[in-house]
């Protein structure tokens, strides 16, 4: 294929025969070299390193004889002649030189003038172009032939100036002039050169803008065409090679806008076209070489790519390196193979034309990469072609293009590739017809040819691909090659290939593609031998049968997305290889269970009637075949990192959705989340880690059957000792029980006096070591309350132990496991407090007894306070049930009096029984029993469990309760909605509706069938005791009730001492430690102050304020001292309290004044102070 570039004409008029002489010289002297162009005065300079030009004769046929006048305006043309005036302007050259050869002026007289003014009429006057004219004089240096010059200079000064008229002499005796002329001939013809090139191009601009409008091209589109054409000519004759590629893709643009035209372009076949017109269309300089010349689309297509070709090639050969040159054939390859895809999708719709139309396509790509351009530029290296590896991209495709031509080509022949995957086709076969390209007859001469040449291309393509960093398209030529191996059972070369293409092709969304290239592989290993180099090379050798393995768990996971894409022997052969396929310990291949089954756990756990907790795991698998899964788990795992496993030894999953329990014995009740499945299936370990939206929440409720456990405060407490229960309830005998309680995040001890208490009240001892509480059987239908006492550091900023309670059992020999955690407040819920008043019969005692927290009311039962071996106790009442609200204590009295016959101690004790129930337990038994109730209806009680978990967070009106006997809830809307997770759907919308209703309606009392379990607090409460007890009375007039201002009154001050009998008993404690309020070691000392005390704003007291008394405390009798008189004179008016009454003990400290006690008898007694002027 070869091309050529358009040259500058330069037309030469011989009428005296000069040319044959003058031809050589002007060849070799004229070059038009170092040319400057500017579009516009805005745009960069262009250079023109070199123009070629050529010399041609034009004789008087040739001449333009315009009938128009001098170059008329295109537009001025009529309409049917615009087209050939456009062509007529193309066709004359840039400049015109008459060639004058005479003896004398009289010859030129006679012969040359006549002719010029006629040539300058004809060709210059009247032409169809812009043209520049010169007169060329050849002849000797004779003065003869000077005068002649200058005459005819002055004859045609008017035509042509004095650079336009050149005289060449046949031998210069001077270089220097000769050089001279030379010169200025060639200054003048670049100047000329680029005159009649921007002169054309304004013409033909101006004209196409006229012919713009849509109407004027849809009228006029041949000839809009043909200016288009024009002017993409004028740039290549110039040699401005991008500017001509530029105007060609405009005029591309135009002939695609309108190929649909039928008048325009009618529609023909592949016959009717010229294979070989690119030959033509490479030096033909015009679409329309005349103005009647008919243009098919092909021509049109191939004229415009043979132009740019042209350009490209040109670029490319001056291009300044190598690398430059191979970004122009890049982009030169590329218009080749846009090319080509065009002409086959124009021509494609007729069956007939595909054989040589695919013939043509193979010639065309084979021609071009045979030039020496592109042999040269296929041979750089990398580092050669520099940023340009394009071109190898380019190659790549264009052999790609030619390859897929010879498979259309191959079918005709019944030479098939197959497995071929980068030519899938869905055209027909087409029909054979005899070829005429020479190179591709040897090639289809026999298959074996035809297939090593499909080879060689693929191999080619794959290295320029593989210089170019193609890596996906070289995977997909090795994959071609593989499958020719494949087919010709070559295994091992092939598996070296096909190890990795079916994760290429699936990856690319080609599923089926993939498939079939994992099936061949998978052939291929089966029929290798385990030594081979395949297996055996590398550091650590292969097992052949892991890989098949992993191929078959391939295939398997594939099902699932693409279950219609795998052939049904192929998994079949996957699911026996597996399902007798072991794999050693550390050789199993681990993957995840999505990638085969769906997985679906339910969000609630169920408990048999063992206490056996199940949960259903929902699988659905696309595999045609059983499953048996062994070794199934899911694990579910709390906040704080704890796990819980539910198993199964054995599954069998079927194809399609289904569901199999999985269930354990030891279960831990609380909020988990999914968090991890496993199961194993022949070699393969399959995990799935739930995360996102699959990592949903799982309830886990105490719905147990057989034995319920809970944590919480003890029912019975002693303030001695700091215990805590652990409540069991069973409905079956339970055997071997072995109980753990720990703190979760402090030290918590266990101490010794563990006891096992039954609801009758009989309590065992239980065996306690190691932190370890055992128990050897439990009844049924029994509840039991294990009380432990324990020691844990005190933190005054944590109010509750968060407590953990493990009980291992066995229920008919069978083990189980239980594990609660709890949050629990140790705290009291009530609290008590005692007033003690010492009189002369007697001790008197108030025990005050009310709520620790103000939310929370209790009900105290009974309040007793036992006698003791020293002390009789009696009270007047012994009240009922009652409440007691946060600032509505109960009040209990007691009087204790020393028995006759008693032996008290110094440390006496009696113990002070509060039997009480907390409010808010008896409303959650309540809401508990009715809830049973309104379940029971509808048959749904064994979900009373769960519908109590889901109560916990509720509150009740504890006034609503208590006044009028009714349950109210307050937060209707604080349950605890994701307990109802643990229902299964089908009951889960009646269960709602259930404990909806009642939650909005309440309950109205009735509860007499309720056995109520109290609870039982013990304080043992020391008797104080004092050494003397002081009666006091101050004695005023009897008769005056009120008295006046000023007025004075007489009072008697009596004072009576009672020494307390049990002083003789007192003792010293072991430690040597005093008893603060209460009676400590004998003191010998017997004196007392007395003071009356003053208060200077009401009484003026005239008398004995301040006196000693003597009391011998060994005498036990009853002292009576001498009375006191004073005198009381009021200082204002109103009710005046008497003045106050102080008795110190002399002869003891500050602390231990209190084992004396003051009776004041007429302590509250006041005077009413009147004014005196009333």
């Amino acid at each position: 294929m070869g091309s050529k570039i358009p040259t500058v004409n330069i037309g030469l008029y011989d009428p005296f025969n000069a040319l044959q002489t003058l031809q050589p010289i002007l060849d070799a002297k004229v070059h038009l070299t170092n040319i400057h162009w500017r579009k516009s005065s805005v745009e960069p300079l262009r250079s023109i390193a070199k123009l070629p030009i050529t010399f041609f004769e034009e004789t008087p046929k040739n001449f333009d004889q315009n009938e128009l006048g001098p170059i008329p305006k295109l537009d001025q043309v009529p309409v049917e002649k615009r087209k050939d005036a456009v062509l007529k302007m193309l066709s004359v050259p840039y400049i015109r030189c008459m060639l004058i050869q005479c003896n004398d002026v009289e010859a030129y007289r006679a012969t040359a003038r006549p002719l010029i003014r006629e040539w300058y009429k004809s060709n210059i006057t009247s032409s169809n172009s812009p043209v520049h004219a010169y007169l060329i004089l050849y002849g000797d240096d004779s003065k003869a032939q000077h005068r002649l010059f200058e005459k005819l200079k002055v004859d045609f000064e008017s035509e042509f100036t004095s650079d336009k008229c050149i005289f060449i002499k046949s031998n210069f005796e001077d270089p220097a002039h000769e050089h001279e002329l030379w010169g200025t001939v060639n200054l003048a013809f670049k100047q000329s050169v680029l005159a009649s090139f921007a002169a054309r191009l304004d013409i033909l601009r101006s004209f196409q803008t006229k012919l713009s409008s849509i109407d004027e091209i849809k009228e006029n589109t041949t000839l809009f065409l043909a200016v288009q054409d024009g002017i993409a000519s004028q740039f290549l004759t110039m040699h401005l090679f991008e500017e001509a590629k530029t105007e060609y893709e405009t005029l591309r643009g135009m002939i695609t806008l309108h190929q649909d035209n039928p008048d325009l372009f009618p529609e023909q076949s592949w016959s009717d076209q010229d294979p070989h017109a690119m030959e033509k269309f490479m030096t033909q300089l015009y679409l329309f070489p005349s103005s009647t010349t008919k243009v098919s689309l092909y021509d049109a297509k191939s004229f415009i790519f043979a132009k740019i070709f042209v350009i490209f090639e040109a670029l490319a050969d001056s291009a300044s390196s190598l690398s430059l040159s191979s970004i122009r054939v890049a982009a030169c390859l590329q218009e080749l193979q846009n090319y080509i895809h065009e002409i086959l999708r124009d021509f494609n719709t007729h069956p007939e034309d595909h054989f040589k139309l695919h013939e043509w396509a193979y010639m065309m790509v084979n021609d071009v990469l045979s030039l020496d351009i592109c042999l040269k530029v296929a041979t750089l290296e990398p580092d050669e072609a520099g940023e340009s590896n394009q071109v190898s991209e380019r190659f790549g495709e264009l052999l790609l293009l030619q390859r897929s031509s010879l498979l259309d080509l191959g079918q005709s022949y019944d030479y098939f590739i197959s497995g071929v995957l980068t030519d899938i086709r869905m055209s027909s076969v087409s029909e054979r017809k005899e070829i005429d390209y020479e190179p591709l007859k040897k090639v289809m001469e026999s298959e074996k040819s035809f297939q090593d040449h499909f080879i060689l291309l693929t191999e080619t393509a794959l290295n320029h691909f593989s210089v170019s960093n193609r890596p996906r398209t070289v995977d997909a030529l090795s994959i071609d090659i593989a499958l020719l191996d494949y087919e010709n059972k070559q295994y091992e070369k092939a598996a070296i290939v096909l190890s990795t293409c079916p994760e290429f092709y699936s990856s690319q969304g080609w599923d089926v593609i993939g498939y079939s290239l994992l099936e061949a592989y998978i052939d291929c290993l089966e029929n290798m031998d385990e030594k081979c180099d395949f297996f055996t090379a590398g550091d650590e050798a292969i097992v052949k049968s892991e890989l098949l393995s992993q191929c078959y768990i391939d295939v398997l996971s594939s099902l699932k997305m693409h279950e219609n894409s795998l052939p049904p022997t192929l998994i079949k052969k996957a699911v026996d290889h597996l399902s007798t396929t072991t794999a050693g310990p550390g050789k199993e291949q681990v993957s995840d269970v999505e990638d085969f089954f769906a997985v679906s756990p339910d969000v609630y756990v169920t408990c048999t009637g063992d206490d056996i907790y199940q949960v259903n795991i929902n699988l659905t698998s696309k595999i045609p075949h059983q499953i048996s899964l062994k070794d199934v788990k899911l694990i579910l795992e709390n906040a704080r990192g704890e796990t819980l496993e539910f198993e199964g030894s054995s599954l069998d999953v079927c194809s399609g959705s289904c569901t199999v329990p999985l269930s354990t014995t030891a279960i831990q009740f609380g909020s988990f989340a999914l968090a991890t499945f496993t199961a194993k299936f022949g070699p393969i370990s399959m995990v799935h880690i739930f995360d996102g939206e699959s990592k949903k929440h799982v309830e886990v409720l105490p719905v147990s059957k057989c034995l319920k456990m809970n944590i919480g405060t003890s029912t019975e407490i002693d303030l001695n000792v700091k215990p805590v229960s652990v409540f069991i309830d069973t409905d079956r005998a339970i055997t071997d029980l072995v109980l753990k309680v720990w703190r979760q995040s402090h030290t918590f001890s266990i101490q010794e006096g563990v006891i096992l208490k039954s609801d009758n009240g009989h309590e065992t001892p239980s065996d306690f070591s190691e932190d370890t509480i055992s128990f050897d059987a439990l009844e049924q239908n029994k509840s039991y309350e294990v009380i432990i006492p324990f020691i844990t550091p005190e933190n005054p900023k944590i109010k509750t132990l968060d407590l953990c309670a493990s009980l291992a059992y066995k229920i008919d020999g069978s083990p189980r496991l239980q594990t609660v955690t709890k949050s629990i407040d140790p705290a009291l819920s009530i609290a008590v407090s005692v007033q003690d008043i010492f009189k002369s019969d007697g001790l008197y005692s108030r025990f005050t007894i009310g709520v620790a927290d103000t939310d929370l009311p209790v009900r105290i039962i009974t309040v007793d306070l036992d006698e003791s071996d020293g002390f009789a106790v009696c009270s007047p009442l012994k009240p009922g049930p009652l409440v007691a609200f946060a600032e509505q204590p109960g009040n209990f009295f007691f009087k204790i009096i020393e028995k006759a016959d008693g032996h008290p101690s110094s440390e006496e004790f009696l113990d002070l029984n509060i039997r009480y129930r907390e409010i808010s337990e008896e409303m959650s038994e309540i809401w508990k029993s009715q809830l049973t109730n309104d379940l029971a209806a509808k048959g749904l009680e064994n979900y009373i469990d769960i519908l109590c978990h889901s109560s916990s967070t509720l509150k009740f009106d504890c006034n609503e309760y208590v006044l009028n006997q009714k349950l109210k809830v307050l937060n209707v809307d604080m349950f605890l909605k994701s307990s109802f997770r643990a229902i299964p759907d089908q009951d889960r919308s009646l269960v709602y509706s259930i404990f909806d209703e009642r939650i909005q309606n309440g309950v109205q009392l009735s509860y007499e069938d309720l056995v109520w379990k109290d609870k039982l607090l013990k304080i043992k409460v020391l008797i104080p005791c004092v050494e003397v007890i002081h009666t006091v009375e101050l004695k005023t007039d009897s008769n005056q009730n009120h008295m006046a201002l000023g007025d004075e009154i007489t009072a008697t001050l009596d004072i009576t001492s009672l020494v307390s009998s049990r002083v003789e008993a007192r003792s010293e404690k072991p430690d040597g430690k005093k008893l603060v309020l209460f009676q400590d070691e004998q003191s010998p000392l017997n004196r007392y102050s007395v003071e009356v005390l003053p208060n200077q704003d009401t009484w003026l007291i005239n008398g004995k304020t301040r006196f000693v008394i003597d009391i011998d405390k060994s005498d036990k009798k009853q002292h009576i001292y001498p009375s006191v008189k004073l005198s009381l004179i009021p200082l204002r008016v109103g009710k005046l309290a008497l003045p106050k009454i102080k008795i110190t003990n002399m002869n003891m400290n500050s602390k231990n004044e209190y084992l004396m006690e003051v009776d004041y008898k007429n302590e509250s007694e006041t005077i009413n102070v009147i004014s005196g002027s009333i």
